[in-house]
């Protein structure tokens, strides 16, 4: 496990790794200035008036896009963009972690998968809308019982830690076994499912190279004043972490599941 930290931090070091990490942030940034500001617009604009919001989930979604469809459709399809092009880093670093790091034939086999990734980028905000909806309504359905709601609330929460858990590996099963994004989901729960203490390990070691990461960068960004410099070390350093998660999740799966050696 230590081995594949260390080989997805040698690995995301390769220039040619983490240029194409570099171009997907870039092309993020571009997309978010481009299309979410209406939606940071729209979320100070309830924050200054909480009154726009209906006392449940159901009344509050509709109303919201009868009043703001612009800004409401900008952050689904921001989401959606996000999500498709994070799945397209994936398909990118397990394909490179596949075939030996050969990057050339990674970024044509990445863009030849373009619709799984928005496929999976689909069922990723799905999920997060389902639960999260369970999680409000849970709220309301048990408002009157405090301590219920409360418990409700924790028990819904680990379930979506788990989902999100179960099916971090999906990219990765695709790319080694040449499966459909429902195959691929299908096969990543039933590799964490076998390897569940192993694989919880693996995210805390993963979640703590990040927290360390989060801290070079904030140290490096608060050296400069200038905000191109700022800019240009957020960009270098987000490349960077992630090109490491990718690799990380994907090297952890081909050496555990297909005893590759990396």
């Amino acid at each position: 496990m230590i081995g594949t930290i260390a080989s997805s931090l040698k690995t995301a070091l390769n220039p040619k790794a983490w240029l194409f990490s570099l171009g997907i942030f870039l092309i993020q940034f571009v997309a978010f200035v481009l299309i979410g500001f209406p939606v940071i617009d729209l979320f100070l604009t309830l924050a200054a008036e909480p009154g726009l919001t209906g006392p449940t989930f159901v009344e509050t979604v509709p109303k919201l896009f009868l009043l703001y469809p612009f800004e409401m459709l900008s952050g689904i399809v921001l989401g959606l963009l996000m999500l498709s092009l994070q799945t397209l880093l994936f398909f990118f670093y397990s394909k490179a972690v596949e075939n030996n790091q050969n990057f050339r034939e990674a970024r044509s086999f990445a863009f030849q998968n373009i619709r799984k990734s928005f496929t999976y980028a689909v069922f990723l905000m799905v999920l997060f809308f389902v639960l999260s909806a369970l999680l409000w309504f849970s709220g309301i359905i048990f408002e009157t019982i405090p301590v219920l709601a409360g418990i409700i609330s924790i028990l819904l929460f680990v379930l979506y830690l788990y989902a999100i858990i179960g099916i971090i590996f999906t990219i990765p099963a695709v790319v080694a076994n040449n499966l459909t994004i429902k195959q691929g989901l299908r096969e990543s729960w039933e590799f964490v499912a076998q390897n569940v203490l192993k694989v919880l390990v693996f995210i805390i070691l993963i979640g703590i190279a990040n927290t360390i990461f989060s801290e070079i960068q904030t140290i490096l960004i608060d050296l400069f004043a200038d905000d191109l410099i700022v800019l240009g070390i957020i960009a270098l350093t987000s490349a960077y972490i992630y090109a490491f998660n990718s690799l990380a999740v994907a090297i952890y799966y081909f050496k555990k599941k297909l005893n590759k050696n990396i």
